[in-house]
């Protein structure tokens, strides 16, 4: 108990502290778009997205890389 008093009063290091928010998605920031799409279209990005156990977002960025960079 004394243990967990003292570390209490001393605070937590650094290294045990968790980043708050969203993860990070690769080394460097990220800007944020919006874009309109047809709900059709966000209907065959969630199917896929289900199928790759990914997200929307993700989804959406393999997209866009795959076609860009043909």
């Amino acid at each position: 108990m004394a243990r967990l008093v003292a570390e209490a009063e001393n605070g937590i290091p650094a290294e045990k502290l968790r980043r708050r928010g969203r993860p990070a998605i690769g080394d460097e920031a990220a800007s944020t778009y919006s874009v309109r799409l047809p709900d059709d279209l966000v209907t065959l990005a969630d199917e896929r997205s289900e199928i790759d156990s990914v997200t929307r977002g993700e989804t959406i960025r393999r997209a866009l890389i795959e076609y860009l960079t043909k």
